[in-house]
C-alpha cells in the first residue's frame, strides 16, 4: 500500500490517525503533505521502521482508532516508554537487538525474560544485549547438556561463579580473547575456566 486510504485514516492498523503520522520531523505542526518525510511514521505503513512492532505501540498508543484493523493493532501495556517507530530506526537503544527482539510479545512492556528495548544493558553487567545475545534472536542459546553459547543479557553472573559478564569479559566482545595462544580473560559462560575444580570468583578472591 503506497497511499493512505481516505475514508479509512487508520485502516493499516497501528492505531495512528494518518494525520499523527504526518507531521514535521520537528514536531511542531502537522504538514499533512502526503509523504513519510525525515521524523516521521509511514501513514501507509503499521511498522514504518520494519522491527516488528507497530507504529502505534511504539508510540505509546492504549486505544485504537474507530477505522483500525484490529487485527493488527496491539495497545500498549506501558505508554510510559515509547520506543523510535520513525526514521527506520529498528534499534532504538543501539545495542544490537532490534526492537522487537527485545519485546518478544510485542505489547510495549518490559516483562519479565525481556531484555528492555530503550537500555543497551539491560543487566548492567557492562555488556551491550546484542554481544552478549550474539545471534540476535531473544534468546540465550544453550548445547543440550546445558553448555552456554552466550551469555545471558538478562543476568550480570551469567555462569554464577561470582564475577560478573563484564569482568569476566574485560573488552566486553563477547569473545573470550587468547593473544599470543594465551587467555587473559576468564570465561564467563564457565563458571571454572581453567578446570582446577575451583570457582572463577574464588580464585579471583584470593
Amino acid at each position: 500500500m503506497g497511499e493512505t486510504d481516505v475514508l479509512a485514516p487508520g485502516r493499516h492498523g497501528d492505531g495512528l490517525p494518518d494525520g499523527a503520522e504526518d507531521w514535521t520531523s520537528s514536531g511542531s505542526a502537522n504538514n499533512y503533505n502526503g509523504k513519510a518525510d525525515a521524523g516521521e511514521s509511514d501513514a501507509a505503513k503499521w511498522d514504518t521502521d520494519g522491527d516488528g512492532l507497530t507504529d502505534g505501540l511504539e508510540s505509546g498508543v492504549v486505544t485504537a482508532t474507530r477505522d483500525t484493523d484490529l487485527t493488527r493493532f496491539a495497545p500498549d501495556k506501558d505508554p510510559s516508554t515509547t520506543t523510535l517507530a520513525a526514521d527506520l530506526d529498528k534499534d532504538s537503544d543501539n545495542d544490537g537487538l532490534l526492537d522487537g527482539v527485545e519485546d518478544r510479545n510485542f505489547d510495549g512492556k518490559v516483562e519479565s525474560g525481556e531484555t528492555d528495548p530503550n537500555n543497551t544493558d539491560s543487566d548492567g553487567d557492562g555488556i551491550l544485549d546484542g554481544v552478549e545475545d550474539a545471534n540476535h534472536d531473544g534468546i540465550q542459546e544453550k548445547l543440550a547438556d546445558g553448555t552456554m553459547q552466550e551469555t545471558d543479557p538478562l543476568s550480570k553472573d551469567s555462569d554464577v561463579d561470582g564475577l560478573s559478564d563484564g569482568l569476566e569479559d574485560a573488552n566486553r566482545n563477547g569473545f573470550r580473547d587468547k593473544p599470543g595462544g594465551v587467555y587473559n580473560e576468564t570465561d564467563p559462560k564457565d563458571s571454572d575456566s581453567d578446570k582446577d575444580g575451583l570457582r572463577d570468583g574464588q580464585e579471583t578472591a584470593g
